[in-house]
C-alpha cells in the first residue's frame, strides 16, 4: 500500500509540471466544441460530450459530424485527445518509474 502511495504521490507531483499544457489541450477541445456548435447545428451540452468522447477515441457514434467542416474539427480533436492521452501515459510512466525499486540505481 505504501508503494501505491507513493506512486500517486509521484502522478500528481509529475502532472503539476505538465498541467498547463494538459489545461491547454483540454481548452482546445472545448473550443472545438463550441465550432461543433457552429457547424453542426447541435447545442452545446451535446458538442462538448461529442468532442470529449471523440477526443478519447471512444466514438459511440450517437453524435456524428455530418458537414464536410464537422469532419476535418473531428480528425483534429481526436489528434488532439491522443496528444493528451498521450501525455498522460507519459506522465503515469514517469511516477511508476520513479515509484518502482530499481536495482541499478
Amino acid at each position: 500500500m505504501k508503494v501505491f502511495f507513493k506512486f500517486i504521490r509521484e502522478f500528481c507531483s509529475t502532472f503539476w509540471l505538465a498541467r498547463s499544457v494538459l489545461i491547454a489541450l483540454v481548452g482546445v477541445i472545448v473550443a472545438c466544441a463550441f465550432l461543433y456548435t457552429l457547424t453542426e447545428d447541435i447545442n452545446f451540452r451535446d458538442a462538448l460530450y461529442m468532442s470529449f468522447i471523440t477526443a478519447f477515441t471512444i466514438g459511440y457514434g450517437d453524435f456524428v459530424p455530418l458537414t464536410s467542416w464537422g469532419k476535418v474539427l473531428s480528425v483534429f480533436v481526436g489528434f488532439v485527445g491522443m496528444i493528451f492521452i498521450g501525455l498522460s501515459v507519459a506522465i503515469a510512466t514517469i511516477a511508476l518509474r520513479n515509484t518502482a525499486p530499481n536495482e541499478d540505481r
